[in-house]
């Protein structure tokens, strides 16, 4: 093999390289995308259940008060 050949070769093997990096970074920037937009809808799912369950302990406990007041 002749001395360009070899740095021809070379030059492919950085050129793919490079490539592939950039795809990398192209596919991290999209997952950190996705995973904040996940942890956004999670956040806002979980505190709807929180609210929700407040909601009923607060109901239970009204509903309690106004048995207690039927039977009186």
């Amino acid at each position: 093999m002749t001395l360009s050949y070899q740095i021809h070769k070379e030059l492919e093997r950085v050129t793919a390289l490079q490539t592939n990096l950039q795809l990398g970074a192209v596919i991290c920037t999209n997952a950190r995308r996705q995973l904040r937009v996940a942890k956004e809808e999670f956040t806002e799912a979980s505190l709807g259940l929180l609210a929700n369950q407040k909601r009923r302990q607060l109901l239970t406990g009204l509903l309690k008060s106004l048995r207690t007041i039927k039977t009186l």
